[in-house]
């Protein structure tokens, strides 16, 4: 795959500047063994320069040129193209995490968990890198990790798994949680700690949790509950 070069031009007015200046880049970067892109943001013109971006557009193919529009400002021309450049580049990680996911849960579904958990931790790898490691994303796979573990024996890594998407999801709601999402998985951790006989640690979860639920809505609290009071009843065996 070929290395993208992104080329931004602001353009504010300029029908007399952006011909030459279009002629000039494809001129210079015909050498180049890039995958071009080059973004021309209008920048609140009034004169002709938008038409004249449309005829470059078609007469310069190889620049891929790809035409914004944005409010008068050079800042906002310079932003206007920088968060096109970032959705490009997610779009493409996006594709790469759901390859690797899509990998990972074929090969779990034909019953190679080794393989799955080697895919998921490649789609892992891909989320934390673009999304970061709080990321609901890095978070998903988390989840998906465990099922894998399980199934090779390795139910604390499962829980650990169940535990940290939790956290994950917790981060990046700001502290408040994706509320049920968050409360669910610290609560089938502390299902699964406590079936380990880790006792103390999923006692602590699960007060955590008792602590918390009364922030959320009140229609979602009676299942959480019931989940509660079965890891409750559950540590009285041990």
């Amino acid at each position: 795959m070929k290395t993208k070069l992104f080329f931004a031009i602001p353009v504010y007015n300029e029908e007399n500047n952006l011909e030459d200046c279009i002629r000039s880049l494809a001129k210079d970067s015909s050498s180049l063994k890039y995958s071009l892109k080059t973004f021309i943001c209008l920048n609140g013109c009034t004169d002709n320069s938008e038409k004249i971006s449309f005829d470059l557009q078609k007469k310069y193919p190889k620049l891929n040129i790809k035409i914004l529009k944005s409010k008068k400002g050079k800042l906002n021309a310079q932003e206007k193209i920088v968060n096109n450049i970032d959705s490009e580049a997610f779009k493409k990680a996006e594709a790469r995490i759901n390859e690797f996911h899509d990998q990972g849960y074929e090969y779990y579904s034909n019953g190679e968990y080794a393989k799955a958990l080697e895919c998921y931790r490649k789609a892992l790898v891909e989320a934390e890198k673009s999304y970061g490691k709080s990321s609901t994303a890095a978070a998903s796979i988390y989840t998906s990790m465990a099922l894998p573990y399980i199934k090779t024996g390795k139910k604390s890594k499962a829980a650990d798994s169940i535990f940290t998407a939790a956290e994950m999801y917790k981060k990046s709601a700001g502290g408040i949680l994706v509320p049920t999402t968050s409360y669910v998985l610290q609560l089938q951790a502390g299902g699964m700690y406590c079936d380990l006989r880790k006792i103390q640690k999923a006692f602590k979860i699960l007060k955590q949790v008792e602590k918390n639920i009364d922030k959320l809505p009140a229609v979602e609290k009676p299942e959480l509950y019931r989940y509660l009071a079965d890891c409750y009843h559950s540590m009285r065996r041990y």
